[in-house]
């Protein structure tokens, strides 16, 4: 992290990371804005470039905070890290959240799932391109 003021800093994070970003803003009555996103960061920021994210789920107001706060405990006793949930599965949980419907919850299976198919896209993204065109034998 870097510091630009009291109030201020930047913070880099790598392609592919999935981070939480909490926002509040209060006055002499108390906090008057709750923000939770969660994001998935898709190019990682260079000099003079800005960082590229993708929104995975959005919880404003306290009632939807404490909601995606307390889902974040669960999932954290439950032994898996938040940053290496699928995807997929904030996206659902954030909108059903939002329209009020009761959120799933996640297994084993699906995250033993996920880590498979995030294996089988690294090796099919690190694998040499070959120049060549595919010849059938004659």
């Amino acid at each position: 992290m870097e510091f630009v003021d009291r109030a201020r800093g930047f913070a880099y994070f790598s392609a592919g990371k999935v981070l939480g970003y909490v926002r509040w803003r209060a006055n002499d009555y108390g906090t008057q804005h709750w923000s939770l996103i969660v994001a998935k960061v898709t190019r990682a920021a260079a000099e003079n470039a800005v960082e590229r994210y993708e929104k995975l789920a959005h919880f404003q107001g306290a009632a939807r905070m404490e909601q995606a706060l307390k889902l974040i405990d669960k999932l954290e006793e439950s032994g898996f890290d938040p940053a290496e949930i699928s995807p997929n599965w904030w996206v659902v949980t954030g909108n059903r959240i939002n329209v009020r419907l009761p959120r799933r919850a996640y297994f084993r299976s699906q995250h033993d799932a996920f880590l498979k198919r995030k294996a089988i896209e690294f090796a099919l993204n690190s694998a040499p391109q070959s120049s060549e065109k595919f010849r059938e034998p004659a």
